[in-house]
C-alpha cells in the first residue's frame, strides 16, 4: 500500500510518522466517543471498534485503536480514490 515518493529532492518514507499516529489515535478516540452506542447514526470505525472491543476483551485498547486506525486509512483512501 505504500511507497516512496520523491518530490523535488524531498524523499518520503513508507511509513507514518509519530506525529501521524498521534493524530490518527485522536480521531479514532474522537470518533468513537462521540457515537455512542445509544446514537441513531453510527460511522463504521466506531461500530469496528466496539465490536473487536467486545470480542477480544483480552487485547489491549491500544491493539483495537490501532485496527481502527488503519481501516479509517482504508476508508479515506477510498472515498479520495473512487469519487468522481
Amino acid at each position: 500500500m505504500w511507497e516512496l515518493i520523491w518530490s523535488g529532492n524531498y524523499e518520503a518514507a513508507d511509513h507514518i510518522s509519530k506525529r501521524g499516529r498521534k493524530i490518527l489515535y485522536q480521531m479514532v478516540m474522537n470518533i468513537v466517543s462521540a457515537t455512542s452506542s445509544r446514537s441513531s447514526k453510527q460511522m463504521h470505525v466506531s461500530v469496528y471498534y466496539r465490536n473487536k472491543k467486545q470480542s477480544a476483551p483480552s487485547h489491549s485498547t491500544k491493539k483495537i485503536a490501532i485496527a481502527s486506525m488503519h481501516r479509517l486509512l482504508r476508508t479515506i483512501c477510498i472515498l479520495i480514490t473512487r469519487l468522481p
